[in-house]
């Protein structure tokens, strides 16, 4: 345990410098010392994104090992002696299961002793094998607590490829609601997040609204898009983009999902 809290530390200091992170002590696994990487939100709450940790117990558990240097190459016989082991003990198992189901109450010394050993104990490596030790490395910690961070970051303000409210449709009145459902199809058919506003608000509350619900493009059909197979372009910032061809604007939105912007 210490030589890896040891091999921690060297690591800190390597990459993120000495008195630039403080030991938590109690702080860590049962199955080894880990380092937490943490952010502070503007309100000095702590977000914990990602944990990196040194794990001995599992590799036990799996029986996992490698061959230290200098070995010999020829260990067929180390290589089998532990499925060897693994089979015997399956008969001593099945064993001890039939007459457990043939005499449930007996209970004499024999079955009191003979029990199988811990699996979390380490069991014996030929001389030419070391056991080796696992790093888990967790990136994100949790969907939820990424969230967060991200929530905290962006201020509602997705990116767009991140964004659930991608692009708003909105209609100058109700005649052009069947061309408003028609783009809404086509930018849905083609994987986009995108919505309508087909109310009887007037365009100027219906634009205000798709900006305060943080949709990052406000796409605006009336007469002339509807004659032109177009869309008027906006952002959420109330940019105006001009007006562009249905397709143009798919091409558009893939692009930035592509580039995850």
């Amino acid at each position: 345990w210490d030589r890896a809290e040891g091999a921690l530390e060297g690591a800190m200091n390597t990459f993120a410098g000495e008195g630039n992170w403080k030991v938590n002590p109690g702080d860590g696994a049962f199955y080894g010392p880990k380092i937490d990487i943490k952010v502070m939100d503007a309100m000095d709450r702590v977000h914990q994104c990602a944990t990196i940790q040194l794990d001995f117990q599992l590799p036990i558990r799996f029986d996992l090992r490698y061959r230290k240097k200098g070995s010999k190459e020829n260990v067929a016989e180390d290589d089998t002696e532990p499925k060897q082991k693994q089979k015997k003990k399956k008969e001593k198992g099945a064993k001890q299961d039939k007459q457990a189901a043939i005499d449930v109450e007996a209970t004499t010394s024999e079955h009191e002793t003979d029990v199988d050993p811990d699996p979390n104990e380490p069991g014996e490596l030929p001389s030419d094998f070391a056991r080796p030790v696992m790093v888990h490395r967790a990136m994100l910690g949790s969907v939820e607590r990424m969230f967060a961070v991200l929530l905290e970051h962006y201020g509602g303000k997705w990116p767009f490829w991140l964004s659930p409210r991608q692009a708003l449709v909105v209609p100058v009145g109700n005649d052009f609601i069947p061309y408003a459902q028609e783009v809404e199809k086509r930018l849905h058919a083609a994987g986009f997040h995108v919505g309508i506003d087909d109310s009887s608000n007037t365009l100027k509350k219906k634009v205000r609204e798709g900006q305060l619900a943080q949709y990052n493009y406000i796409l605006v059909v009336g007469d002339k898009e509807r004659s032109n197979g177009s869309v008027a372009v906006r952002n959420r910032n109330n940019e105006q983009e001009g007006e562009k061809m249905v397709e143009d604007v798919i091409v558009e939105f893939q692009e930035l999902t592509d580039t995850f912007q």
